[in-house]
């Protein structure tokens, strides 16, 4: 009896041990790749240094640099324009790994994450290696799901939020000039008063807000052109034009505070047009939601930024 109670505890041993080496192989490999609807340069910058990575990153961040998350250490050894090499590590274990970024547009790209555990021969620990690349996995699956939420938005990759739309207003009165100072906002609304005041006079009704262009040239004075939205043409003469706006795509955003801060938006903005390979066939104007004139306080003022493009 005793034999048979002992042959069996034998061959369910060696059953389980077939079982472990048939279902845990010499080395498990792990992968994360997920699609970021985000320009890789603008998601690259964000892993080229741990302070970088520290906009999105779950966990915190050591002396030295290296970063924390669920009882791990990530420490990269190496950084590419398109990656980087990590080391994971835990306790007395670590493995590299690579962490690399694919693009597959000019507005998305694949993340992929990978690195390879060797479970060496002995079974328990063959068991506990598996256990413990589920347990990694989890974490990189939370590091990678932050890395996207974060990227995909671009109040966080360029400080603004970008929307596509179309501009429907066609005619525009416009009067431009030089100066070699900045504009001040008394000048501003007072030819876009007058322009106002063409468009009354001819019987023109203002479809929207005035809009706006500043631009500096190399002799460092003020290029200045304001615009109002009309139905239809009107006579004009000297500083003031008719011209047809570009009705089509364009990219949006909207600024909150004065010329300063509309300066910041507007570089963004225009580094956003690029990394994103937009053509725009015009320049990119302001739209003045507030009127400066009214509103005292520049930090309230609202204004609407758009980028015609292709």
């Amino acid at each position: 009896m005793i034999r048979k109670i002992v042959g069996a505890a034998i061959l369910l041993l060696l059953t389980g041990t077939g079982l472990v080496y048939l279902l845990v192989p010499r080395q498990l490999n792990i992968q994360k790749e997920t699609l970021i609807r985000a320009n890789i340069n603008a998601a690259a910058f964000y892993y080229r240094s741990a302070a970088k990575m520290l906009a999105w990153w779950p966990g915190n961040m050591e002396a030295d640099s290296t970063l924390q998350y669920n009882g791990y250490r990530f420490s990269v050894t190496k950084r590419y324009e398109d990656g980087a090499d990590i080391v994971i590590s835990k306790g007395d274990w670590q493995q590299p790994s690579v962490f690399s970024l694919i693009a597959t547009g000019k507005d998305s790209m694949i993340l992929n994450w990978k690195l390879a555990i060797p479970t060496g021969m002995n079974p328990i620990g063959k068991l506990r290696k598996r256990y413990e690349a589920a347990e990694l996995k989890l974490a990189m699956d939370s590091i990678v799901a932050n890395f996207r939420r974060f990227t995909e938005n671009t109040e966080n990759t360029y400080g603004i939020t970008v929307s596509k739309g179309k501009f429907t207003d066609s005619i525009l009165v416009t009067s431009s000039w030089y100066s070699p100072e900045f504009p001040t906002t008394e000048k501003i609304y007072e030819e876009i008063a007058g322009l106002e005041h063409l468009s009354a006079q001819h019987n023109a009704t203002i479809t929207n807000v005035p809009m706006l262009h500043i631009s500096k040239d190399e002799q460092h004075g003020y290029n200045t052109m304001v615009a109002i939205p009309v139905n239809k043409e009107v006579p004009v003469g000297g500083q003031r034009a008719i011209k047809r706006l570009f009705t089509g795509n364009t990219l949006i955003t909207e600024v909150k505070g004065g010329y300063a801060t509309v300066a910041i938006a507007e570089k963004r903005f225009e580094r956003y047009k690029i990394e994103y390979s937009y053509v725009s066939p015009a320049v990119p104007f302001q739209s003045l939601v507030s009127n400066r004139l009214l509103v005292k306080d520049s930090s309230q003022w609202i204004t609407r930024l758009y980028y015609p493009i292709f």
